[in-house]
């Protein structure tokens, strides 16, 4: 399918006699075929990161409104692709853009600020992070209801940059009460259920609350392995969660047990260079040198 694409992107360009058609009908061609940044659509739209990036570049600082929707969403399957650094750098330009044309509260000004922040986060960058969603949950909590998705969203995302920022019990509170209204309003599989309970275990287990992470953690995960694919990143991101709270509960090989598996899969779908994979299997060495008696575990 991909192939067909880049033919009718080429094809669309090709019609077009000045460079800034040839953008035109390249932008609008790509919004139209352009995925979401669903991991299962990872190979597709993988295929069209290329020819996105290349058109962002070639536009320079002259974006319209087409442009910065495609940035946008380019920015969210970086992320997804574990590229944080390159994310930041186009969302910064999305959100530069939009607010300098929309409204503090517009949705779409709102929305890249959101995912912005969580780049932010995912870069390392956690006190831009924290400021930035504050500010995206203030607006959001104005004009959204208590149970709209982007609200909670935001809210979600906010609770775990506090905790990024040592922030842990307004994590714990904050995630509370996204999940207590996640779960009477979602199905007990739906992902975004899944993602608050987990990042909620995982503040517990911050917060000294290790059992109930574990508990919380294991729900997720028995749900999880009927819901999802073997390799799906939500899975084994919260089955790695799992390990780390069994570590904390003393469970050491319960945690070795799971945190292998983990790693036999992630080496098949990261690359070696990937964060969370180097993380797994950090954590995988920490694992056997508690086992092997090592003074020094992490060396």
């Amino acid at each position: 399918m991909h192939s067909l694409v880049h033919l009718a992107i080429r094809s669309w360009v090709a019609e077009n006699e000045s460079e800034k058609e040839q953008n035109k009908a390249a932008i609008a061609r790509l919004e139209e075929v352009f995925p979401t940044d669903k991991w299962e659509n990872r190979d597709v739209w993988r295929q069209f990161l290329p020819h996105a990036n290349k058109i962002l570049r070639r536009a320079g600082d002259d974006w319209r409104k087409e442009l910065c929707k495609l940035g946008y969403w380019v920015g969210r399957c970086l992320l997804v692709d574990g590229r944080g650094t390159e994310a930041v750098e186009l969302l910064e330009h999305v959100v530069g853009v939009w607010e300098t044309t929309l409204a503090d509260n517009h949705p779409d000004r709102l929305a890249s600020q959101h995912e912005l922040a969580v780049a932010y986060r995912v870069n390392g960058q956690i006190k831009e992070a924290v400021k930035l969603l504050g500010h995206v949950v203030t607006m959001r909590e104005t004009a959204l209801a208590e149970n709209h998705p982007s609200r909670l969203a935001s809210q979600h995302e906010l609770a775990v940059a506090y905790q990024a920022n040592g922030q842990i019990k307004e994590a714990v509170t904050l995630l509370e009460h996204v999940v207590a209204i996640k779960e009477t309003t979602l199905a007990e599989s739906h992902p975004s259920r899944l993602a608050s309970q987990h990042e909620l275990a995982i503040a517990y287990r911050a917060n000294g609350q290790i059992k109930e992470a574990v508990k919380l953690l294991e729900h997720v995960v028995t749900v999880q392995e009927t819901t999802l694919a073997e390799d799906h990143p939500d899975r084994l991101a919260s089955q790695h969660e799992l390990v780390i709270a069994y570590r904390a509960n003393g469970q050491i090989k319960e945690a070795v047990k799971l945190l292998e598996h983990v790693i036999e899969v992630r080496k098949t779908t990261l690359a070696e260079d990937h964060p969370d994979r180097l993380l797994s299997e950090r954590v995988l060495h920490y694992f056997h040198g508690i086992l092997s008696g090592s003074t020094n575990p992490m060396a």
